[in-house]
């Protein structure tokens, strides 16, 4: 049977004890923090200033309501997108609806959905922008009840420009249909 020893008394820590919360304001002494060696000057090497890049032009808002199609069509009018998105607008919640009903009235046509973008941004960014719009759309007709194996999406990212310049920015941000 092992034998108990006696346990020795371990000694206070020394140096302050935490007692709990201590007033605002109350701060442990500490010492003084003595002063390192000294650091000679350096010249601090001067930069020149980075040239400014203007930012780019605001775009104008896009009207309330879209302008009827080249065709005169207005159940197939263009919908357009604000700059640099890919949401489909409540504004356009009529035109998509007239041709989800047209769809449905014509079970056996295909749609396909185009998207363009204006020339802003790269080749490369503005394809996938457009596809990324014709794509929103398409989802909004399947929403509305439209099989999406009767829609096609394609994008022409920044071809087929309407616009004639920056003011006109707002007509290539959009998407076209084309029935099939």
């Amino acid at each position: 049977m092992p034998v108990e020893r006696p346990r020795e008394p371990v000694p206070p820590p020394e140096g302050p004890r935490e007692t709990g919360p201590q007033p605002p304001g109350f701060a442990p002494e500490q010492p003084p923090i003595p002063p390192g060696p000294p650091v000679p000057e350096q010249p601090v090497p001067s930069i020149p200033p980075e040239p400014l890049v203007p930012e780019p032009p605001v775009p104008p808002e896009l009207p309330a309501e879209n302008p009827p199609s080249v065709a005169g069509d207005s159940t197939f009018a263009a919908v357009h997108f604000e700059y640099d998105r890919w949401e489909v607008r409540d504004a356009d919640g009529e035109t998509l609806g007239r041709i989800a009903a047209w769809l449905c009235e014509h079970p056996d046509r295909r749609l396909t959905i185009t998207g363009y973008c204006d020339p802003r941004g790269t080749g490369e960014y503005n394809l996938a922008l457009g596809l990324r719009r014709a794509q929103a759309v398409r989802d909004w007709l399947e929403q509305a009840g439209i099989e999406t194996v009767r829609t096609d999406t394609a994008t022409r990212g920044e071809e087929d420009t309407l616009s004639k310049g920056p003011d006109d920015y707002w007509r290539d941000r959009r998407v076209e249909f084309s029935r099939q």
